[in-house]
């Protein structure tokens, strides 16, 4: 009889041990507004002139360019390590922020050489790809 109690809080302790955290709950849970949609890892998929379309991925590989958005304005800019880009390239992640209003998606992220600032007008957006339109592009090193 005493070893229930005994099971049980052992039960319990494992429970609290390995349940989920916060930070376990998607991204898309946590987030609201108009911006959360892009919440995400997101590579590219196409070009056209003056028009990209992205694709969302669940994460992104560790040889792979993009861009990974977090809650919070958080960015991760995953690219070129170093300013060679003849193969076989290194990729790094580079820490930012980003913005979504008026249809304007902002990027503030960070690259071997310094900043870029970049400024994409969506044309169209879905869950799973956005198409857009670069706007500005500015290099601070």
């Amino acid at each position: 009889m005493r070893k229930i109690p005994i099971l049980l809080a052992v039960c319990f302790g494992a429970l609290t041990m390995f349940s989920c955290s916060k930070s376990d709950v998607l991204p898309e849970e946590k987030e609201e507004g108009p911006g959360a949609s892009f919440i995400g890892a997101w590579t590219a998929k196409d070009y056209s002139g003056e028009v990209f379309t992205y694709e969302k991925l669940s994460q992104l590989a560790s040889n792979q360019y993009g861009y990974i958005l977090k809650t919070n304005g958080r960015l991760t800019v995953r690219g070129n390590a170093s300013w060679c880009g003849t193969p076989p390239l290194t990729y790094a992640d580079f820490d930012g922020t980003w913005s979504f209003k008026d249809n304007i998606l902002t990027l503030n992220g960070g690259y071997w050489g310094g900043k870029t600032i970049e400024k994409w007008e969506i044309l169209s957006h879905s869950n799973q790809e956005f198409s857009a339109k670069r706007l500005s592009i500015e290099h601070i090193r």
